[in-house]
């Protein structure tokens, strides 16, 4: 006796997946390669990469600050292409570098993370508190946004803590 066909629908456990393609980045120095491939696809002419050690809470953290003068992001795509997975803009566009939505997963290799975005939409600041933390909790991380007052050009200022545990050999 066969019984009817029964569809089944495949589902994706976000919270792994978010932490595999974190972990995937195998040389945490990819993090300046994301980053400047993201700056090139949004036209920036310049970038700025700073990594130090930030002793201002009492404990020594690598920080690392990224920042460039490209074409900035909207609303919307700071909420659905940088933090989304899987999510990108640049899919279609063969001039641009970025295409899967992966690269920015690198930056959850965090404790911190700060977006500051300046586009011809607004300004906007997003925040994500602890993401390498609730993604090995098996939690998905929450990101918050707001619109800003920022005065300056267009562009893009990312702020990474204790990256990579803070583990700072490569860089120092």
């Amino acid at each position: 006796c066969m019984s009817e066909w029964e569809q089944i629908v495949p589902k994706v456990k976000p919270e792994a997946e978010f932490l595999e393609i974190a972990t995937d980045f195998g040389d945490p120095m990819e993090i300046f390669r994301e980053a400047i491939s993201n700056a090139y696809d949004h036209h920036a002419t310049q970038i700025r990469i700073n990594i130090f050690v930030d002793d201002s809470s009492g404990d020594s953290c690598l920080a690392i600050e990224l920042d460039d003068n490209g074409e900035g992001m909207s609303k919307e795509r700071l909420m659905n292409n940088f933090w989304d997975l899987g999510n990108s803009s640049s899919k279609s566009d063969k001039e641009k570098i970025g295409e899967k939505g992966h690269g920015t997963k690198i930056y959850l290799r965090s404790k911190y993370i700060q977006v500051i975005t300046r586009h011809e939409t607004g300004s906007f600041e997003s925040i994500c508190e602890n993401p390498f933390a609730l993604l090995n909790a098996e939690c998905l991380p929450a990101p918050k946004i707001r619109q800003i007052e920022a005065n300056g050009s267009h562009g893009t200022y990312i702020r990474i803590e204790d990256y990579n545990k803070s583990e700072r050999s490569r860089y120092l």
